[in-house]
């Protein structure tokens, strides 16, 4: 059987890793500024998390509340990839890599960034206006949306 690659993005050769404080630095990023520096979840942080009384106490509010016992979290250490490093980890891997795709370009973050962050405050915003060329027509409607 034949298979055929729809986007050319280096397949994955690190193992992916779960320790504790895993930080990203932009550099050249559509979507983030140069310099900026987000937290990745991991498995250990996830854990930890869980053990805080605040979040025992609402843990309805937890934003991993459906993920209480998992290694889903992780990061790839030491990548490589074939596109362009956008940020990096502090082992000099790729934390996010652009890569060109048909007409367009993708993005892939080789871990999972922590949402919460205020370095990652209006990204979905940036990426749409700035990146993809997308105007939101509601944005300045005086009824909220």
């Amino acid at each position: 059987m034949k298979t055929r690659s729809f986007c050319s993005i280096s397949p994955i050769t690190s193992i992916s890793t779960t320790i504790w404080s895993v930080r990203a630095t932009a550099k050249g990023c559509p979507i983030l500024a140069d310099g900026v520096s987000i937290p990745f979840e991991t498995g250990e942080r996830l854990h930890a998390q869980l053990q805080d009384p605040d979040v025992q106490k609402n843990i309805q509010a937890f934003r991993y509340r459906w993920l209480p016992e998992t290694d889903y979290f992780g990061y790839y250490a030491g990548v490589t990839p074939n596109g362009e490093t956008v940020a990096t980890f502090a082992d000099g891997g790729a934390a996010i890599s652009r890569h060109t795709f048909g007409k367009g370009e993708v993005l892939v973050f080789w871990g999972t960034p922590d949402i919460t962050d205020a370095g990652l405050k209006g990204m979905m915003k940036r990426a749409a206006e700035s990146w993809a060329g997308v105007r939101n027509p509601l944005e300045k409607c005086p009824i909220p949306h």
